[in-house]
């Protein structure tokens, strides 16, 4: 009947547990409590949801909230009693059973993830510096992009080694420490200021 004071009850059955502080919502569209004097009114319960739940109903979203206040068995079939005395009122217009929907959701508090080994795993390469260049006809116009302005890349087979970090050493009447020697790769103390080296062209002598 429109607008009119009802029991109301509800069942369910979940087939896994529901643990204490999950949530199971009803959203009954057009239904209203005539004592709401906030958003959030406790309302008594009858049936075994008593025993597990605690309902709340949420004016703003017209939602009834059955908090679990306990361990609930999986596959319990609970139900859920609500009497004219909490005065829920139906809708102004009644209840049309072909266009209207009542949503019922199931909120997890939370669960246990199950750990799985990891048997294989790609290495992804991370590029930390890079270089480009870019040679023109005009040498002149030569370009030069990115690369760090202390590390010099020498020939394969150079004398230098890691007994070398230390010493100092004149490149272009330019005075440098070497800080480290990795391969190819020789880390100055300073910034390298001499010439613009590429591909191997001009030769730059070490002393």
């Amino acid at each position: 009947l429109p607008f009119t004071v009802s029991d109301l009850t509800f069942s369910w059955s979940l087939t896994y547990e529901v643990a204490k502080g999950d949530v199971v919502s009803v959203n009954l569209v057009g239904f209203t409590l005539s004592s709401a004097s906030s958003n959030e009114i406790a309302v008594d319960l009858t049936g075994s949801a008593a025993k597990y739940f605690s309902a709340t109903w949420l004016q703003s979203s017209n939602t009834l909230k059955f908090l679990a206040i306990g361990e609930v068995p999986r596959e319990l079939h609970v139900t859920a009693g609500v009497l004219k005395s909490n005065a829920f009122f139906t809708p102004i217009n009644g209840i049309s059973s072909g266009t209207t929907d009542y949503v019922i959701t199931y909120f997890k508090h939370g669960t246990v993830v199950v750990a799985q080994p990891i048997e294989t795993v790609s290495v992804v390469p991370v590029v930390l510096e890079s270089a480009i260049s870019f040679i023109s006809s005009d040498w002149p116009q030569a370009i030069t992009y990115g690369g760090v302005a202390n590390v010099l890349q020498l020939y394969p087979g150079h004398a230098f080694t890691s007994f070398d970090i230390g010493a100092e050493i004149i490149i272009e009447n330019s005075f440098y420490t070497i800080t480290s020697v990795d391969g190819e790769l020789l880390s100055l103390s300073g910034s390298y200021i001499g010439s613009r080296v590429l591909l191997g062209s001009p030769l730059v002598s070490i002393f």
